[in-house]
């Protein structure tokens, strides 16, 4: 199926066109020195002006777009925000997957998850990422903002040249909820839809680049996490890989 074009797309198509008689009216009033053309080159000017800050518009508005639900519920009583480590620098992102794409079994949210004794929320759980991805109590997939940025997560453990959870070289923590059984679908929606639109929006507001963004196999090989690999194998199940993803984070930044 042939995918649609964005509105960011569409507006730059417009610029195009309009750019087009905007330079002809233009050579040919230089050329003939007829005044009616400049007229013409001016009102085409105005219009490309104008397409030029609606693309600006449609595309700000793209890239900070999200289809799913974002809430905020720190969890105060972890032990990452216990221990209170600062997170002085973000460098990149970190991704994760985890079995299990209810929420509640991770996060102590009861209005939105429903009830679980089994959440994170306590103190002798010293993990915990930035941000989950995963089912609410609807089954809905919701991103859920966790820990704030200046606290470190503990996430991605310690590998042989540091770790990714610990200035100077930080990392957000991003943790993806999986089945226990692949889902396409659910896959779709929760790595190649909901992750990607939210590592988009953090790349455009803390200034990072899609090659910043890693995931915790890519953390390890680098020297900077426990030995993960999580979310590489369920990527390879669904025949993508993480340049797949950094590539879709790089278009979606261009309004693609």
């Amino acid at each position: 199926m042939k995918k649609k074009k964005t509105k960011v797309q569409k507006a730059q198509i417009r610029g195009i066109l309009i750019s087009i008689p905007t330079v002809l009216s233009y050579l040919i009033f230089v050329i003939s020195g007829n005044e009616f053309f400049s007229i013409i080159t001016k009102v085409f000017l105005i219009l490309l002006l104008l397409s030029i800050v609606n693309l600006y518009i449609e595309k700000t508005i793209y890239i900070n777009s999200c289809d799913f639900k974002k809430v905020e519920k720190i969890q105060t009583e972890n032990g990452c925000f216990k221990a209170a480590k600062t997170l002085d620098t973000i460098k990149g992102i970190v991704l994760h997957s985890i079995k299990g794409t209810d929420l509640k079994n991770y996060i102590d949210f009861n209005a939105e998850l429903g009830y679980s004794s089994d959440h994170w929320n306590t103190k002798s759980n010293t993990k915990m990422p930035h941000y989950f991805i995963g089912y609410n109590k609807n089954k809905e997939i919701i991103i859920i903002n966790t820990l704030s940025h200046s606290h470190s997560s503990f996430l991605c453990g310690k590998g042989e040249k540091g770790s990714y959870d610990l200035s100077p070289n930080g990392h957000l923590q991003v943790m993806i909820c999986e089945p226990e059984e692949n889902d396409e679908e659910y896959f779709d929606k929760a790595v190649f839809t909901a992750a990607l639109q939210h590592c988009t929006v953090l790349c455009k507001t803390l200034h990072l680049s899609p090659e910043q963004i890693v995931s915790d196999k890519e953390a390890f090989e680098k020297g900077f996490a426990a030995d993960f690999s999580s979310l590489d194998s369920w990527l390879t199940s669904n025949n993508k890989t993480m340049d797949d993803f950094r590539f879709a984070v790089k278009n979606r930044l261009k309004g693609r």
